[in-house]
């Protein structure tokens, strides 16, 4: 799994992943954005799964003014085949600490994930 490279304009500061193949059952990586500052922002997901059935797993790693937090969007859930999304979080985050969304699928090529990280 390979890490997307956040794409900020004058607008909009974070980064995004937009159907992003899980080819393994590891907990990877999907998308990361590192803070530059102290801020607030807003972490969704969505993520479909093809052909049959797996379970899937989407966390949020992050460091907030308490240290290290990791947040479980998704519990290793047993989804059907569809589409799912999964509501916006807000999250705090400290300065110069990653924020990385982590998916894991039961059955690798089975799941596509998109990711949001945006500052809120």
């Amino acid at each position: 799994m390979s890490v997307v490279i956040p794409t900020i304009d004058d607008d909009d500061v974070g980064a995004s992943v937009v159907e992003l193949g899980l080819a393994d059952t590891n907990l990877d990586p999907v998308v990361s954005y590192t803070a530059p500052t102290a801020a607030l922002f807003l972490v969704s997901a969505y993520f479909r799964v093809v052909t049959a059935s797996t379970t899937v797993t989407i966390q949020v790693a992050y460091t907030d003014a308490g240290g290290a937090q990791t947040t479980v969007l998704v519990n290793g859930v047993s989804e059907a085949v569809g589409s799912y999304h999964v509501s916006g979080i807000p999250l705090a985050s400290v300065a110069g600490a990653a924020i990385t969304v982590q998916a894991q699928a039961g059955t690798a090529n089975q799941v596509f994930v998109s990711a949001s990280i945006r500052q809120g």
